[in-house]
């Protein structure tokens, strides 16, 4: 790509078709309409599982969860019992700003989850949600100044459970959007990016904490919002630009969560120390206090007591599995490869994997189908995370566990604690606008978040490094 040819990469975090159509066919969405008609669209099929952190580094890598490692915002470090915080170090994939910067591209990206810290670019990169603060956030480090200039109230996120009142999660949610936009349509303008990428979240902040069937003025307000962004964009490109609008996954009705780990105890697979879990408990109260306001807590949930604490209350010599995360990530406890492992791979771990489906079909089963997927990944390979063994699909994941709270719950199913009533789904959005991809047909076709990273290489003119399992969108 070269002779003053852009190609902007707009992602839209939750973005759902069904909404979509729904607020077009009302007339409140005339700018995906308009880019619908004049492009190509598709329904992306998301990673499994359906979150943030995995998603965006396969959309942005072109290689699945079981190789870059991302499967959560935590993860287990390799060899060890030690669950963390994942962060943009521990995985282990090229992404496509960095190869785009090394062949000499001009790059912005803007808000990615999962890019803390902020790597170098041959531009300019600001981090996305897992970003605890803006300095760290902004690479080169002197662009901080930049950034505070051209939006002075720009700030990382807003999340519904920093806030005691969701009145003031509103209001600090839209302060970030507009603070968002305005620092990306100047450097959009500004910078001269030949490769342009910013995240936008509000849509999934919204719809985790309003989603209903039909769309909520909450919903419908932000997906307005969103169209106003897209029409921005589309005011600004230039007759050799490529646009490609891509989220990383859909929304979904939450009927419910479970505690896994009360499962898998109560039938014998995991065993806590309670000696252990005594010493914890103390420990916590003693040290931790949270506060849900974030004007007195800036960091918000980075305040909270970590939830790796009560892995170590795990009596492992006893234990066969674990789960951890949002969506039902299983690590089986592997003889030969765990410290303390007594699960032999070859003969015993896919019957294990049988049990804890039938158990949580027996607790699920009239929610929806139940589906346990093995996640093969090489156990010899150097690696500061390790991926889960399997993943848990629960109802096609209507149902999600208690994130956040692997050792405790209210109920073994129950509602989510934080009045939540959206839940990701595997299906997102995808649509384009350029030379490249003709007039649209009409037709909505169907792609995967693996055919994001090839195409984007395509469109720049870069040959791929390795071979990406994923397909050109160009032509389908």
């Amino acid at each position: 790509m070269s002779d003053g040819k852009r190609l902007i990469v707009i992602g839209m975090d939750g973005l759902d078709w069904s909404v979509v159509d729904v607020l077009m066919e009302q007339g409140k969405l005339p700018h995906f309409g308009e880019a619908i008609t004049a492009g190509a669209s598709w329904v992306l099929r998301s990673t499994t599982p359906p979150v943030t952190p995995a998603a965006w580094s396969t959309l942005f890598s072109g290689v699945p969860p079981r190789e870059h490692g991302v499967f959560d915002f935590t993860a287990r470090e390799a060899g060890r019992y030690r669950f963390r915080l994942c962060s943009a170090t521990d995985r282990q994939a090229e992404m496509i700003w960095t190869l785009a910067s090394e062949r000499g591209r001009r790059v912005v990206v803007l808000n990615v989850p999962m890019t803390y810290p902020a790597t170098p670019v041959n531009g300019i990169m600001v981090s996305g949600m897992d970003a605890p603060d803006l300095p760290g956030a902004v690479s080169p480090r002197a662009a901080l100044a930049t950034v505070l200039a051209r939006s002075p109230c720009y700030t990382v996120d807003a999340m519904s459970h920093w806030f005691a009142e969701r009145k003031v999660f509103f209001t600090n949610l839209w302060k970030m959007h507009r603070a968002r936009h305005r620092l990306a349509m100047s450097l959009v303008e500004k910078a001269d990016p030949e490769l342009f990428i910013c995240v936008y979240v509000i849509a999934d902040r919204v719809q985790h904490v309003a989603w209903r069937d039909p769309p909520t003025e909450e919903v419908t307000t932000a997906y307005e919002a969103l169209d106003a962004v897209l029409g921005d964009y589309l005011d600004r490109l230039r007759p050799e630009d490529e646009l490609l609008l891509i989220s990383d996954h859909g929304f979904q009705r939450l009927e419910a969560e479970i505690c896994l780990n009360k499962v898998l105890s109560d039938a014998g697979l995991l065993v806590l120390d309670r000696s252990r879990c005594r010493t914890l408990l103390a420990k916590v109260r003693q040290r931790w206090v949270h506060t849900r306001s974030v004007a007195e807590r800036p960091d918000g949930w980075w305040s909270l007591p970590p939830r790796a604490l009560w892995f170590d209350a795990v009596d492992w010599p006893r234990t066969r599995c674990v789960a951890f995360g949002l969506y039902g990530n299983l690590v089986i406890n592997l003889r030969g490869r765990d410290p303390q492992g007594v699960v032999d791979q070859r003969r015993e771990s896919a019957s294990l994997l049988g049990d804890v489906e039938d158990l949580v079909s027996s607790i699920l089963g009239e929610r929806g189908e139940i589906r346990v997927h093995p996640i093969a990944w090489d156990h010899g390979s150097q690696r500061r995370i390790s991926p889960p063994d399997a993943v848990v699909e629960m109802a096609g994941y209507r149902v999600a566990t208690w994130g956040g709270r692997e050792f405790y719950a209210p109920a073994i199913v129950g509602a989510n604690a934080e009045g939540h009533t959206g839940v990701h789904s595997p299906e997102g959005v995808c649509l384009a606008v350029g030379p490249a991809f003709g007039s649209g047909s009409g037709r909505r076709g169907q792609a995967d978040a693996l055919d994001i990273a090839p195409t984007i290489l395509e469109l720049l003119g870069l040959t791929q490094r390795r071979a990406l399992p994923g397909r050109l969108l160009m032509g389908r």
